[in-house]
């Protein structure tokens, strides 16, 4: 089967949606698949040779956050349409919303091909200021896009219910919607998306399960971008006072962002993905702060892949993952510290929920994703033959 995976959001900005991306694309070529991808910055990423990389046109980029501002223009139109000429795929695998990707899903339904589309946050979170921007937000979105976005009520806050409406759009617009998670897919059903299905996120595949380290403190690694939605603060302060209990028993590695002078913890700068692999190995947790915003971390899936759990503030993904995880009992630093200090006085818990982590790794595997993507393409395209 021929696929072409599209998506808006540069390749050369580590996050998330990229690292799925990426992953998706070799799940699928080690399955037997032609795959090829389109998206600004693409060749600057290491894929298999066998991947073809389709150049995306030529845009201006939004630099803090690396974003290309296409429009859905007649040029863009002509040159996707060629796109699909030549490639002649029979599915497309969007991960994104906007124009780029708008428009590569209207190509596809005009072709009769299955458009699947990955969400990989429904949670939008926008600083409170932007409120009342958000019917700008609205309009800037209609206008690279072509699309309105629904007006359904998703939250209090108005950016965010702006953002995430226009993720609801998109996922109507789908003959498959993707939720990598359980929890994430229930919001959208509820938001009235009828074709959702779970699929994880395809987990770090040279990560190999260790032995927890023999260091008598207990290494927390946090690694993520620095963005205020994953609550940094809340990390350094939780084992700032869990040391206080413990003799300086934890030490914290921070890795994703700038490092910062003066302080007690270990700051590593932005990583490759080796040292990520490395710095998860020599930890013996991953520690996450997030509330409310992340639907399936791929660096959770990358820690479980190497046998080391996760420690949690937010109940949902608490719940999303089991025996893997470590929640604790309140979303602050000072509940966060006393379940810290529980942990770093209980190292056989640590070694039955590190069990538990290479255990959920099993159920994210190139194979498995490769194998369900291809039965929704299937199912979905027998559904456009009917």
């Amino acid at each position: 089967m021929r696929f072409l995976i599209v998506c808006d959001f540069s390749l050369t900005y580590v996050g998330g949606a990229q690292t799925a991306l990426i992953r998706q694309a070799e799940a699928l070529l080690t399955a037997g698949h032609e795959v090829a991808v389109l998206a600004h910055g693409a060749r600057g990423v290491k894929f298999s040779p066998e991947i073809k990389i389709i150049n995306a046109p030529n845009v201006r980029v939004f630099r803090p956050i690396e974003i290309p501002m296409w429009r859905k223009t007649a040029d863009l139109t002509k040159r996707v349409a060629e796109i699909f000429d030549e490639l002649q795929p029979d599915a497309v695998l969007t991960h994104s919303e906007f124009a780029l990707t708008t428009t590569a899903v209207d190509e596809a339904k005009n072709r009769g091909i299955a458009n699947l589309h990955t969400v990989h946050t429904f949670f939008w979170a926008a600083p409170l200021i932007s409120a009342p921007l958000s019917p700008v937000a609205r309009l800037i979105f209609r206008s690279i896009t072509g699309r309105t976005a629904t007006k359904a009520k998703l939250t209090n806050r108005p950016m965010d219910n702006a953002l995430r409406n226009m993720t609801l759009k998109a996922c109507l617009e789908a003959d498959v919607t993707i939720s990598p998670s359980a929890h994430q897919g229930e919001k959208l059903k509820k938001a009235g998306v009828e074709t959702v299905t779970v699929i994880s996120n395809v987990t770090e595949t040279t990560g190999k399960p260790s032995p927890l380290p023999q260091a008598e403190k207990l290494k927390l690694a946090w690694i993520s971008r620095f963005a205020p939605e994953k609550r940094l603060e809340v990390a350094t302060k939780a084992v700032e006072l869990a040391n206080l209990e413990t003799n300086g028993g934890i030490e914290l590695h921070i890795a994703g962002g700038p490092a910062e002078e003066g302080n007690e913890h270990i700051w590593h700068g932005k990583l490759s993905a080796a040292q990520v692999s490395d710095l998860i190995t020599n930890s013996h947790a991953l520690l996450l702060t997030s509330l409310g915003f992340d639907n399936q971390p791929m660096v959770i899936l990358e820690a479980f892949a190497h046998g080391r759990p996760v420690v949690l503030i937010d109940p949902v993904l608490g719940k999303e993952f089991g025996e893997a995880a470590m929640l604790s009992k309140t979303p602050e630093a000072e509940g966060l510290a006393k379940e810290l200090v529980r942990i770093a006085n209980n190292r056989d818990e640590l070694t039955k929920r590190a069990a538990a982590a290479t255990e959920a790794a099993k159920l994210s595997t190139a194979k498995t994703h490769a194998e369900k993507i291809l039965k929704q393409v299937e199912l979905a395209s027998a559904k456009k033959a009917r």
